[in-house]
């Protein structure tokens, strides 16, 4: 049996399709995703036509979307986050924030817009469209700390809610641009308490529980920063339930989204 290193890829998307909805957006990512599958299989019979390969479970990756102004197209800059949050997709949601931030079209100045009555200010905000059960803490933090960077230098990032927006996820679109958050009707929110497992000696096991302890209150921060919960008030939700499920109405009156779409 010989295992074989998975198949990575991040797909950059040029397309001249307007997508007029937020359900013709998820049929897009699904069906790039399935093209990515059917490369990783056809690359695996190329490799070792003759070797039986032992089968790897794979996350699918981050699909960004981004499509140059010109001609009348609308520029369509968006990352789908779905899956775990791990070590694997991160790299993937980061570098997607990371170049859609630095690559922002530049605005008219008022001179230029008096000028050609036909020129719009072009789109610079990102958006983040969120499916998953949550993940790792440090990974999310990364792609916590990219959106808040790109914030801070005038990006807006709208994130939209999807079916499940779970744990880590719960961060991540509370942490878009207020104003600009959106769940779906039917999306469900969980909030918990961090979780680990460890072994060795009582002193390794004490250490690993205290940081674990310092991760839940940096997570707790994050999410208090941007909802309408107190820490006071999350922590108290933690007691009260080892999950604690939140429906699309209950997000918008938490603070933890704008907008039930």
């Amino acid at each position: 049996m010989k295992k074989t290193k998975n198949y990575k890829e991040t797909r950059w998307i040029d397309t001249r399709q307007n997508y007029e909805s937020i359900m013709e957006i998820y049929e897009a990512v699904i069906h790039l995703q399935n093209e990515v599958k059917m490369k990783k299989d056809k690359n695996k019979l190329n490799e070792v036509p003759e070797e039986l390969e032992e089968e790897t479970e794979e996350e699918s990756p981050a699909i960004h979307f981004s499509l140059p102004l010109g001609g009348g197209e609308k520029d369509l800059r968006t990352i789908a986050v779905f899956g775990a949050i791990n070590e694997e997709k991160c790299p993937d949601i980061t570098s997607g924030i990371y170049y859609l931030w630095k690559n922002a079209p530049e605005l008219y100045t008022e001179e230029e817009l008096a000028e050609d009555e036909d020129l719009e200010q072009p789109e610079r905000d990102i958006t983040m469209i969120v499916s998953t059960y949550g993940g790792e803490v440090l990974e999310m933090f990364a792609i916590y700390d990219m959106m808040r960077m790109a914030k801070s230098d005038g990006i807006d990032i709208q994130t939209i809610g999807l079916g499940k927006v779970m744990s880590a996820g719960v961060a991540i679109l509370a942490a878009g641009t207020k104003g600009k958050r959106k769940v779906s009707r039917n999306c469900r929110l969980m909030l918990h308490q961090a979780s680990a497992g460890t072994m060795g000696s009582v002193f390794n096991m004490e250490n690993e529980l205290e940081e674990v302890k310092v991760l839940q209150d940096m997570y707790v921060q994050c999410v208090a920063e941007n909802s309408n919960l107190s820490v006071k008030q999350i922590k108290k939700l933690f007691k009260a339930n080892a999950n604690h499920y939140i429906s699309a109405a209950q997000a918008v009156e938490y603070g933890l989204a704008d907008e039930i779409v």
